[in-house]
């Protein structure tokens, strides 16, 4: 959304992928959006290119409890809970 969007969050478009129960805290990686969800230890990565048209481009599940993942300059961090911190090299 633009900081100055006037729009009521229930006029503005809503696009899903479909079969995918995307649930987790998000995070904008470029041009992917990532999902972590502490309950259920799953990560979802989806191509956002096009906005409309979401892909889902990997999913996986950790032994821990992800927390929000940070883009770094070589790939990305994954806080796992007890099972530490997870480091992703390359694009997620």
């Amino acid at each position: 959304l633009a900081p100055n969007e006037t729009q009521s969050l229930d006029d503005l478009p809503l696009h899903r992928v479909q079969r995918h129960s995307l649930t987790g805290k998000p995070t904008i990686c470029g041009h992917r959006l990532c999902l972590s969800n502490r309950a259920t230890g799953d990560i979802r990565v989806l191509d956002i290119h096009d906005p409309t048209a979401p892909k889902l481009r990997d999913a996986f599940t950790t032994p821990g409890n992800p927390g929000r993942i940070v883009p770094t300059r070589d790939g990305f961090l994954i806080p796992d809970g007890y099972n530490g911190l997870l480091v992703c090299k390359g694009e997620p």
